[in-house]
């Protein structure tokens, strides 16, 4: 048996570390997750749909998963959110206004609610108008088996705990687990999922440079690290590879960009416009 560290947080919100034992076929199986993941994808570059194809079509929308795949990418990138009464949902904002006709919280909405707003109505002034909120659920279902799903959890402080635990009921639900990575910018809520699953693919999102150096990624058995082009250099994405993991690079928006991550050898890239393929 090998010992594993896991950082969890109680309901006072202060910092416990507990120790796991997990098998060494269990810590293997952790470290292969991403390699899983593009073993399906059968590419040794990803092209991952940021929130669909966000430059196409309405963000986080069904039509926008749906020419993501048309464009050819190889993931699809979205954000969930829950409503009032427990249901997940895809949206990115913790507020209903930038992207559908409703307004206030989503935490403060039912899904009743939030089904009946237009979530196209604010694309290119309303071209795009009657494109309903989807439920993850429904994004699971549709899901093709050659296309695998990022999903970030953003949520409140209020209810990130109840959102990790209905996007996991939901993935196995949908039966899509080896088709998911789970991703987020809150570390406790990345901590509360794998406390519910050993196997799940997690990816952990910085907004500048980590530190200490792989410590959550080795506290959390991750799969992947998410950083922003500023973040990188070729040395640095040498040393993830090195650790077993994979470098996603968001969110990528010009060509140049896109040719400037592939010099410093990154394989995995979030884009906005997927014709820049």
């Amino acid at each position: 048996m090998m010992t594993h560290v896991l950082i969890t947080f109680d309901v006072e919100r202060r910092c416990v570390v507990q120790t796991r034992r997990l098998t060494l076929e269990s810590r293997m199986n952790g470290e292969m997750r991403l390699s899983r993941i593009q073993s399906l994808l059968r590419t040794q570059e990803v092209w991952v749909g940021h929130r669909g194809a966000n430059a196409q079509m309405p963000e986080n929308t069904m039509p926008a998963f749906e020419k993501a795949v048309e464009l050819g990418a190889h993931m699809i990138e979205l954000d969930v959110q829950m409503t009032s009464d427990g249901e997940v949902i895809v949206l990115h904002d913790a507020f209903l206004d930038r992207t559908t006709n409703g307004s206030g919280m989503v935490a403060n909405a039912t899904w009743a609610e939030v089904s009946r707003l237009d979530a196209g109505i604010h694309f290119y002034d309303g071209a795009a108008s009657g494109i309903h909120v989807p439920r993850l659920a429904e994004v699971l279902d549709w899901l093709p088996e050659h296309i695998a799903l990022n999903i970030e959890v953003k949520g409140t402080p209020a209810n990130f705990t109840d959102l990790g635990n209905a996007v996991m009921k939901r993935v196995e639900q949908a039966g899509k687990k080896h088709q998911v990575l789970i991703s987020s910018f809150n570390h406790q809520a990345l901590a509360q999922i794998r406390e519910l699953d050993n196997d799940i693919a997690l990816g952990a999102l910085y907004a500048g440079k980590l530190w200490p150096p792989f410590y959550t990624a080795r506290t959390l058995a991750l799969s992947s690290l998410h950083e922003t082009i500023e973040s990188i250099d070729s040395q640095w994405v040498h040393r993830v590879h090195e650790e077993g993991l994979e470098l996603v690079v968001w969110t990528l928006r010009t060509a140049a960009e896109i040719d400037y991550c592939r010099s410093m050898g990154v394989r995995v890239f979030i884009v906005d416009d997927l014709t820049l393929l």
